[in-house]
């Protein structure tokens, strides 16, 4: 949807959201939306692995730079597995919740495994699905089409994760086009 001059919402003829300003798919516009999310369960060695990581590591970073980025924590477990000290502004949702729902608020989900999961993660599709970008790293994008698009967020290690997060929350535009090439590797 776009917005015209009388500020009535429009449709592509495919029925796609129009603009740079918009994250395809969910319709909610790059300006409503805000932070970062990992989606996973703390039963899984791995996600538990990197979300220690990122909240030690990587999140630190992008708080020295921007430090109203919050960062969503979704998946069963965590609350009483792990990540009892936490910063703030790392929030967790052990609750059960559509990966839509939060798809549909956060710029951006995040997957930074340093150890393979259990093969593609679903959620990353669905991310992708939904016109929302995911930070990766190299372990994580494994699997996926080695397209040049899709390498803009491909990041090794916590400094350029973390660029990547800041880059992709601050930046309409290059959000849009990231979240173009997400959508284009599932057509």
């Amino acid at each position: 949807m776009t917005e015209t001059t009388t500020g009535k919402p429009t449709r592509s003829r495919a029925g796609q959201s129009q603009g740079p300003h918009r994250s395809a798919g969910l319709g909610n516009r790059f300006g409503n939306r805000s932070g970062v999310a990992f989606i996973g369960a703390y039963e899984h060695e791995a996600n538990a692995q990197a979300v220690f990581w990122l909240a030690r590591h990587i999140m630190p970073r992008v708080w020295a730079m921007k430090p109203d980025i919050v960062c969503l924590i979704v998946g069963p477990g965590w609350i009483t597995g792990g990540l009892r000290r936490r910063d703030s502004r790392l929030r967790l949702i052990d609750r059960p919740v559509e990966t839509k729902t939060i798809l549909s608020h956060v710029r951006l989900t995040v997957a930074p495994f340093l150890r393979p999961a259990f093969g593609l993660q679903s959620w990353l599709l669905d991310s992708f699905a939904a016109g929302v970008p995911c930070v990766m790293s190299p372990v994580a994008a494994r699997g996926l089409p080695g397209l040049p698009p899709l390498q803009s967020l491909v990041a090794d290690g916590a400094e350029a994760t973390a660029r990547a997060i800041l880059r992709l929350h601050s930046d309409a535009c290059a959000h849009g086009a990231a979240a173009l090439a997400c959508r284009s590797i599932l057509i």
